[in-house]
């Protein structure tokens, strides 16, 4: 039987419904079949779309309205996966980032019924959506720090030349400039001139970071320039530079993420040379390390209800829209669904999510 349970970060943990919702469990008893076959990358909607028609031009007319069919099918897909509250309105994100790719989110399409209705052409199609794509796209949009209160950032690299300590900042800089691109405030305190030295920062108790950093995130990490070749270049010096990452919330000095990478870079002198190695190693480490900041804050931003055994993606559409519509429930998305369970994210005005169990029954 169908079964839905909730957890959460800041929201707590609460003990798996007695029950799930009626209608999904209405919809399992209905369904037959091995659930295993609908784990699939897409989701097969019924929709149906319209074009005016203008003159007896009934071939522009029934082309607009597959147009619109698939954009509708798309839409469909991603009103389950996109918060509301979050995005400015659905149909924005389909306006600005879906909507002019429409046809590359559409496997396959079958037309079930076409023809006139007054001054419309209507067309109704059976499609299948890239859900994968889609829910990757709208992950990627929905990972703002805005949306996680625009937390503060702080940095600490440490940077060496061979054995001795280098005072350019280069990686902190490249760093901050790829956080600040991301749209992360940095901190007005900077770590050097309250803690010694960063194995001081990172032996402070839980919550002095946060108190006296005024950041909610701090970066760490160390990056040395080394000397490669100079070697059959035409004059050119090669260097190279490691750089070792960690990222740190501050009020509870959790590592959230890590990384670790290395670079080369070429020039003329050896001071340019190796700058270019170590901005080109804080470029590749940073690469990927807004996201996974992000990832985690969301991640633990919000409670999460697990609904499993999920019979068809409709019935997942519809516990979505109740969802929504219950008291407390600030809005929900999907966060994950393999065709047979999802993970539904859920952001509560108040209370936590222990309290709307029950309604889940």
């Amino acid at each position: 039987m169908t079964r839905s349970r909730t957890t959460g970060g800041r929201l707590g943990r609460a003990a798996p419904t007695r029950a799930a919702t009626t209608f999904l469990v209405a919809a399992l008893l209905l369904a037959a079949g091995d659930l295993s076959a609908a784990k699939k990358e897409f989701e097969t909607v019924e929709v149906e779309g319209r074009g005016a028609i203008y003159g007896d031009d009934l071939g522009k007319a029934r082309e607009q309205a597959l147009a619109d069919a698939k954009k509708v099918a798309v839409e469909q897909v991603v009103g389950v996966y996109v918060a509301g509250s979050v995005l400015v309105s659905k149909a924005t994100v389909m306006d600005d980032q879906i909507g002019t790719h429409t046809e590359g989110y559409i496997e396959q399409y079958d037309v079930l019924k076409e023809g006139r209705e007054d001054a419309f052409y209507m067309v109704k199609i059976r499609a299948r959506v890239k859900r994968d794509d889609l829910a990757k796209k709208i992950a990627e949009m929905n990972l703002n720090p805005k949306k996680y209160g625009n937390p503060r950032i702080a940095f600490w690299v440490d940077e060496t030349a061979g054995h001795e300590a280098r005072t350019t900042r280069v990686a902190e800089r490249e760093l901050m400039g790829i956080f600040i691109s991301s749209g992360f405030v940095v901190s007005d305190v900077k770590p050097r001139e309250v803690f010694s030295t960063e194995q001081a920062l990172l032996a402070a108790p839980t919550g002095v970071l946060e108190e006296r950093l005024k950041a909610d995130i701090i970066v760490v990490g160390e990056a040395s320039s080394e000397f490669n070749s100079d070697q059959a270049m035409g004059g050119l010096i090669s260097y190279r530079a490691p750089i070792s990452i960690k990222v740190v919330k501050t009020g509870t000095n959790e590592v959230i993420a890590t990384a670790n990478s290395a670079a080369g870079g070429v020039d003329i002198t050896r001071e340019s040379a190796a700058r270019k190695a170590l901005e080109n190693a804080a470029r590749a480490v940073g690469k990927n390390l807004p996201y996974k900041v992000l990832s985690y804050l969301r991640d633990h931003a919000y409670g999460r209800v697990e609904v499993r055994e999920v019979p068809n993606f409709d019935q997942l559409h519809q516990f979505v829209r109740v969802l929504r519509t219950m008291p407390n429930v600030r809005d929900c998305w999907v966060r994950e669904f393999d065709g047979a369970d999802a993970q539904v994210d859920v952001d509560l005005s108040r209370g936590t999510l222990s309290e709307i169990a029950p309604n889940l029954e």
